[in-house]
C-alpha cells in the first residue's frame, strides 16, 4: 500500500509538472508531453525496480497512468495539426 501512494504522488507531481510547464511556456502540448514523460518514467521506475510485493499492481496501475497521458498528448497533436475537431 505504501508503493501505491507513493505511485499516486509522483503521478500528480508530474501532471502538475506538466501542466504548470504549459501555461509557462504557452506552446501548444508541451505540459501534456511532460506529463505523459514524467508517466512513463515512473512506470519504469517501478516495473523494473527489484521485486517487491504488489509490484504487478503498481506497475500495472503506473502504466494505465502512462496509457491515458500518451493518448491526451496524441489528441493534442491530432487538433494541432488539425486532423481532430
Amino acid at each position: 500500500m505504501k508503493n501505491t501512494t507513493r505511485s499516486i504522488m509522483y503521478f500528480c507531481a508530474a501532471l502538475l509538472a506538466g501542466l504548470s510547464s504549459n501555461a509557462a511556456f504557452a506552446a501548444q502540448c508541451v505540459g501534456e508531453r511532460h506529463a505523459m514523460e514524467g508517466a512513463d518514467h515512473h512506470m519504469q521506475a517501478i516495473c523494473y525496480a527489484d521485486p517487491y510485493e504488489g509490484q504487478l499492481q503498481d506497475c500495472s496501475f503506473a502504466f494505465g497512468v502512462y496509457s491515458v497521458l500518451a493518448n491526451q498528448y496524441e489528441q493534442c497533436i491530432a487538433r494541432d495539426h488539425g486532423n481532430v475537431g
